[in-house]
């Protein structure tokens, strides 16, 4: 039975870096390791979920303050700037290590140079106040150029990481297009393999039923 296909579906900054690293992972361990190339040959598609975003001081801090208290990043710099301004000096501090830069950049490089260059989904909002619109639209066109399909949808007023929830269905839709683009194979596949189930429980009923007769 051959491997299934996939497609990643990543979250907000996080999500973004997480996948960079691996993508830069698979790279190096390609020349001797057949598996690291069949899964980076396996995805087909990738979504983005209020992503990417710039990895500044200014936005991460918001966002672990934000995810600390459970609470939206709106206005999170202004109604607790005495938590969100030491936090972002921590942060900026943290970025200036030569190693993170250096590992940070790897990982940028990694979207541009070994992501698979598969169809990209980006769902997003103009009201972000954590992932700018220009920064995943910049993106796209950088995606675009490296030989990648984009697609997008852009809520106007729905928070970070918060489409699903405020429009589901809507969300819904998009990724069932989506689907329905990248992974054509796999639904005939699916289908192919239901049909065959309901002809095998067809034919166990009826020679059941003969049995039953005899």
């Amino acid at each position: 039975m051959p491997a299934p296909l996939l497609q990643v579906h990543l979250f907000s900054g996080g999500g973004f870096i997480f996948m960079g690293w691996v993508f830069q992972i698979l790279a190096e361990l390609e020349p001797n390791d057949t598996r690291a190339a069949d899964v980076r040959a396996r995805i087909r598609g990738v979504v983005f979920d209020s992503s990417p975003a710039d990895v500044t001081a200014d936005v991460s801090s918001r966002a672990l303050v934000a995810a600390a208290l459970g609470r939206p990043a709106d206005n999170i710099e202004e109604e607790l700037p005495w938590l969100v301004k030491p936090t972002a000096a921590v942060v900026e501090g943290y970025l200036k290590l030569p190693f993170i830069r250096s590992s940070l950049l790897g990982m940028e490089q990694s979207w541009l140079q070994q992501a698979p260059a598969c169809p990209k989904l980006f769902l997003y909002s103009q009201a972000d106040v954590l992932i700018q619109p220009g920064v995943v639209e910049g993106f796209m066109q950088e995606q675009q150029a490296a030989g990648s399909q984009t697609y997008f949808y852009k809520w106007s007023d729905s928070a970070h990481v918060d489409h699903y929830r405020k429009y589901p269905e809507e969300y819904k839709q998009q990724l069932a297009l989506f689907v329905q683009r990248v992974l054509p194979e796999q639904q005939q596949q699916q289908q192919q393999q239901q049909q065959q189930q309901q002809q095998q429980q067809g034919q166990q009923l009826g020679g059941a039923g003969a049995d039953e007769q005899v």
